[in-house]
């Protein structure tokens, strides 16, 4: 069975497992967590075999290349260091991949010794976005290793990447529930998750590009010869070939609504914490309702528009020369990465309104806040460990391959921030004591440093760097 099968019913089963996480929250009902976990667990080991195929193909590929680049017939040992030597973690694709079977791992973990009511949502929610990203928008065909992947360290760079970032998501999970669990004031939560809201949509909509253009652009799609569709390409005007994008119609005005009202409602639960009373509690929760739904409904016209494939019209600069030629048009893939960053957020404005809303409901639902501050500090130690293995490997490996140790490199620069973040965090603990919400930001904090650091390459924020060869 084909590592790509493995993993659509390892998808499948995580989306099974969330209905059933979602079930357990809705009705108290423990037998339905119990079928979550059993089916969840179920799928990892589904997606574990997966990852086993995927190895298999990748080796096979790296036996035939170096075959056929030396002429020779491996056989034996020399055999088995080569068809070993193509994990499946090389490209962004089965990164993603891996990402997702990390988070899972654990998660499930966790939730074995701890029996973490509610956190199995967002968990395998986040783990199924990984898959979907993967699946929609990145090439998953097996290539052999470009040179400077040609490393055994890179068995042990990218899995502890995997962890580390995994137990990082974990710990900002319990963060966000610890919040709600020990009571902390709802207001204060609404105005971070609005804050993170109001930067998403600034970052999404290309920073000054929305303000002055009440654009948001997506990539263009085209039709190649072979039937499938792929990302339309031209030469920039700095001379390197870019993929080209298109302007989606009415999303741009939706998107700088919900960028004004987000700062409303951010005003607003700043003075409902501060001032207090009830009219400006009101006012608040208004707000930040309004605020959820209006980024809902962008969210949703996104989708429209990509699942109808509505045609795009490319940027004046590539009209004359893009590649593949017309028709141009919106996909899912288009802005696969963008929607995954709008979904995280859409999650945590959901959270918020039902904190908002029904504070004590979901109290009840939540595990001991004991609990949860507990679980967040054991996995960003294993975040912070795992984190300071990522960046070792990789010094050591960035010397062999590219001469030095370290270079500042985007995604470089961001492992070390994230590292000290997250001994920060560790050391408010241990040395001054300081647990309970203040950890729990951090903790949080973490988890969007943590995008940024991997996303941000991938999404354009920084310039590409060395690490971009993982794109494909």
């Amino acid at each position: 069975m084909s590592s790509a099968t493995l993993y659509g019913v390892a998808s499948l089963g995580y989306l099974i497992a969330l209905i059933a996480y979602s079930a357990h929250f809705a009705i108290q009902r423990d037998r339905a967590r119990r079928i979550a976990t059993v089916v969840a667990a179920a799928a990892f080991l589904v997606q574990t075999l997966g990852l086993a195929a995927r190895w298999y193909e990748a080796g096979l590929h790296e036996v035939a290349a170096k075959q056929s680049a030396e002429g020779v017939v491996l056989q034996g040992a020399a055999y088995l260091a080569t068809l070993g030597s193509h994990p499946p973690w090389s490209n962004l694709y089965e990164i993603m991949v891996f990402m997702s079977w990390g988070i899972v791992l654990v998660f499930l973990i966790a939730d074995v010794k701890l029996r973490l009511r509610g956190a199995g949502i967002l968990a395998i929610g986040v783990a199924l976005l990984a898959f979907g990203i993967a699946s929609l928008s990145l090439d998953a065909t097996v290539q052999p290793l470009v040179p400077a992947l040609r490393s055994y360290w890179l068995h042990f760079h990218v899995f502890s990447a995997s962890i580390g970032y995994a137990a990082g998501l974990i710990g900002a999970i319990a963060s966000l529930l610890y919040l709600a669990s020990a009571g902390v004031n709802a207001h204060k939560v609404a105005f971070g998750v609005q804050l993170v809201m109001a930067i998403a949509i600034v970052l999404l909509g290309r920073g000054a590009t929305l303000l002055t253009t009440l654009g948001y652009s997506a990539r263009l799609l085209a039709t190649a010869p072979g039937g499938e569709l792929v990302a339309a390409q031209a030469v920039a005007p700095n001379g390197h070939l870019a993929p080209v994008y298109g302007a989606m119609p009415g999303v741009g005005p939706l998107l700088l609504a919900n960028l004004l009202l987000a700062i409303a409602a951010l005003v607003l639960h700043w003075r409902a914490w501060q001032v207090g009373g009830g009219a400006a509690q009101r006012s608040a929760r208004l707000a930040s309702i309004a605020s959820t739904a209006l980024f809902t409904t962008t969210i949703a016209l996104i989708l429209a528009l990509d699942l109808i494939g509505v045609a795009g019209k490319a940027a004046a600069w590539s009209s004359s020369q893009i590649q593949p030629g017309p028709p141009h048009r919106f996909g899912l893939a288009s802005n696969a990465w963008d929607l995954g960053l709008f979904l995280l957020v859409w999650i945590g404005g959901l959270y918020s309104a039902v904190q908002l809303l029904m504070p004590e409901a979901l109290r009840v639902r939540l595990p001991e806040a004991a609990v949860l501050d507990r679980l967040a500090h054991r996995a960003v130690l294993v975040a912070f460990t795992f984190v300071g293995v990522l960046i070792v490997t990789g010094a050591v490996w960035a010397h062999y391959a590219w001469g030095r140790y370290w270079g500042w490199d985007p995604k470089e620069t961001g492992s070390l921030v994230i590292w000290f973040v997250y001994a920060a965090y560790l050391h408010a603990r241990i040395t001054h004591g300081l647990t309970g919400a203040p950890s729990a930001v951090i903790a949080i904090l973490g988890f969007f440093v943590v995008l940024a650091g991997f996303l941000g390459v991938n999404l354009g924020w920084f310039s590409g760097g060395l690490h971009s060869y993982g794109a494909g």
